[in-house]
């Protein structure tokens, strides 16, 4: 289990939980939250489609272009 997953896990006496136990939970938590990273904050090609209006706009250093993508 990496660090980060560590305050998450149960408070239990060592002998009460197994290695494989740890490893298990270990494992489906990082998946948890690749899954919340991923999915949840994936916001599509809008998301892309503005992104690349404002870089545009930013590259060519047209403040107006650029006010308008952001409001």
């Amino acid at each position: 289990m990496r660090r980060g997953g560590r305050p998450h896990a149960a408070p239990t006496p060592a002998p009460a939980v197994s290695g494989v136990l740890r490893q298990f939970h270990g494992a489906n938590f990082d998946k948890y939250l690749r899954y919340q990273m991923i999915a949840l904050s994936f916001r599509g090609d809008v998301a892309s489609d503005e992104l690349r209006a404002l870089l545009d706009a930013a590259m060519s250093r047209d403040a107006d272009a650029a006010r308008s993508i952001l409001q």
